[in-house]
């Protein structure tokens, strides 16, 4: 698609008529994720994986949820993939359950399509699950992966996690009214704690040991990617953490940070912080080795408008297997919600975060979401877009939208390919959207994004990328809706231009947060 519909003729049309919702949000149980596993490669290589990721409980025994997958040990620092994933539980005794699951994912990395062919992952795991209360679940189990177009890895092994339960009050389907918490209302583990998004820049000095893979000096490089950050109580937070290079010559260098710290409020406006991280990067030629990542960072964070944060930050992280170390600066744009009202007595009596019992009466106000599945297929927008220029590349992944209004909304997107001989290009990439009805059931969006992208032999020279989408939308029933997409994505500063065509399947839901 080469031309955008204009902004006034988007004006003209209507929002989307969806049906007020008046339904009671309920309690959904989620957890957060994290595994790890030895994937068996050609030649006996072994290639120790971590995975990380959210699921939700959906009915009595099922789950859905998303989970990216990186390589932190061997030899294939940058190894990563994104996918998701659907299972069951059975229960066999109060806390020990079996547990099923299929992921399907996309992605590669150091080794390209050698290893990972087109990118498309499989894998299916089988285990038991047992719940220490209040604390947690550890599980453990057998996996097999595959990656069936044109990859050598076929892997069965053993895994074994952790993974922390809490919950969300949602709501399914369209624009919904602020609700009052009832005192019979059965909010499970709920619990009001403070959350934050921030869009983030880095910039990464690398000391002078640092060498690449080739043995070339490292040069510095630029990040950009987003934040995610959980407060429990006053002073401890959790994050984590994906971004991806967009400048300096390392293009497909991608890393995922996971991190605890500690924050104390200097006055009403200033906060100063700290936390120390882990992870998993590589790619891009960057010597990370196995891939794995620590980190540690101090910074001070600016309420500079209600709700909305601007923090920067210090910070050193390195490769402890490979050669890079670096000083790190860092910009964050945070947008803040849950947590109960500062100064209330509710606020003041629960220093864990707001337990439930404390909650009755509360005024909580929805917050509209959206989540797509995504299929994007990549074609030939000039001569010298990839390494194979006549070979349109499929990929896979999801994009995550927050309603500012029923007009407008902030997106996000992460894909890895999954067909054309490019296993190891993945994109993540932050921007705005509009949203306009053409009748009931149908609608139109148009989307611009930047953000970086590399791997797979594409050309995004220093990894920075735009890109352009136009949405039509058919709505389902009021929260399920496909979209059909055309769109434009360009490097910066390399050859690659590719004409997209997407489809989508999205949910739309309301998450209450605290007024």
């Amino acid at each position: 698609m080469h031309k955008i519909i204009p902004a006034a003729v988007l004006a003209a049309l209507p929002v989307t008529a969806l049906a007020e919702n008046t339904a009671t949000p309920v309690s959904v149980p989620f957890e957060i994720r994290g595994d790890y596993e030895s994937w068996v490669l050609p030649g006996s290589e072994a290639m120790g994986m971590a995975g990380v990721g959210v699921r939700r409980q959906v009915g009595e025994h099922g789950f859905l949820g998303v989970d990216l997958y990186g390589a932190v040990r061997g030899e294939r620092g940058g190894f990563i993939t994104l996918g998701g994933t659907g299972g069951f539980r059975w229960p066999l005794s109060d806390r020990l359950s079996l547990e099923t699951s299929l992921h399907l994912g996309a992605g590669g990395g150091r080794g390209g399509r050698a290893l990972s062919g087109g990118g498309l992952l499989l894998r299916e795991s089988a285990g038991l699950r047992y719940e220490f209360p209040g604390l947690g679940t550890v599980h453990a189990g057998i996996s097999h992966v595959d990656f069936p177009d044109g990859g050598v890895i076929h892997s069965t092994q053993a895994y074994a996690g952790f993974s922390l339960p809490f919950s969300a009050l949602l709501q399914a389907g369209g624009p919904a009214t602020a609700w009052q918490m009832p005192a019979a209302f059965d909010a499970g583990g709920y619990r009001a704690q403070p959350q934050a998004f921030s869009a983030v820049v880095r910039e990464v000095f690398v000391d002078g040991g640092s060498r690449m893979d080739d043995g070339r000096v490292q040069q510095d490089f630029t990040l950009i990617g987003a934040e995610w950050r959980t407060a429990f109580g006053e002073h401890v937070f959790t994050r984590i953490e994906a971004s991806a290079a967009m400048r300096g010559g390392v293009a497909g260098y991608m890393q995922v940070l996971g991190g605890l710290g500690l924050q104390y409020p200097v006055n009403q406006s200033v906060t100063v912080h700290g936390a120390l991280s882990g992870g998993f990067g590589g790619g891009g030629g960057v010597d990370t080795a196995g891939g794995l990542l620590a980190a540690a960072d101090v910074g001070l964070q600016w309420e500079v408008a209600p709700a909305w944060q601007v923090d920067v930050a210090a910070g050193y992280f390195a490769a402890p297997e490979g050669s890079l170390r670096a000083k790190t600066l860092t910009l964050r744009v945070a947008h803040a919600f849950g947590g109960l009202p500062a100064g209330s007595s509710k606020a003041a009596s629960d220093s864990n975060g707001g337990l439930t019992s404390s909650l009755a009466g509360v005024e909580f106000e929805p917050r509209a979401l959206r989540v797509r599945f995504a299929e994007q297929h990549y074609f030939k927008g000039n001569a010298d877009w990839r390494s194979l220029p006549q070979v349109e590349v499929g990929n896979l992944g999801f994009q995550f939208d927050y309603f500012l209004n029923p007009e407008w909304y902030l997106t996000g997107q992460g894909l890895g390919a999954y067909t054309g001989k490019a296993g190891a290009y993945m994109t993540g990439q932050l921007g705005v959207g509009t949203h306009r009805a053409l009748s009931t059931n149908t609608f139109f969006e148009v989307e611009a994004l930047a953000g970086a992208a590399g791997g797979g032999g594409l050309r995004t020279g220093g990894g920075l990328v735009y890109q352009l989408n136009a949405n039509l939308g058919w709505q389902v029933n009021e929260h399920t809706a496909v979209l059909l997409g055309a769109g434009e994505l360009k490097a910066a500063n390399g050859n690659l231009r590719a004409h997209v065509a997407g489809l989508s399947v999205a949910y739309r839901f309301n998450a209450f947060t605290p007024r």
